[in-house]
């Protein structure tokens, strides 16, 4: 686990320390999102490629329907 430590400006900015940034592939002109959960807050930049970063989720539910060959073809037989 990284860690690092920014101070607040009296404007609220701050710099996301090099080593945090670089850690976490950003770059000048990225967005980021944060997260308050509780008293804590994660922050996580926004996908550049939300196809790619969506590649692969619900992996898991393809394969408990025994890898999603079988019910795919049963249910586009159903389309006709």
């Amino acid at each position: 686990m990284k860690t690092a430590t920014a101070r607040l400006s009296s404007r609220g900015q701050m710099v996301i320390p090099k080593e945090i940034r670089q850690a976490m592939g950003l770059e000048a002109g990225d967005t980021v999102f944060f997260v308050l959960e509780g008293d804590s807050v994660r922050m996580f930049p926004k996908p550049k490629d939300y196809s790619e970063y969506m590649y692969g989720l619900g992996k898991e539910v393809w394969e408990a329907l025994g890898g999603g060959d079988e019910f795919l073809a049963e249910e586009r037989a159903s389309w006709e």
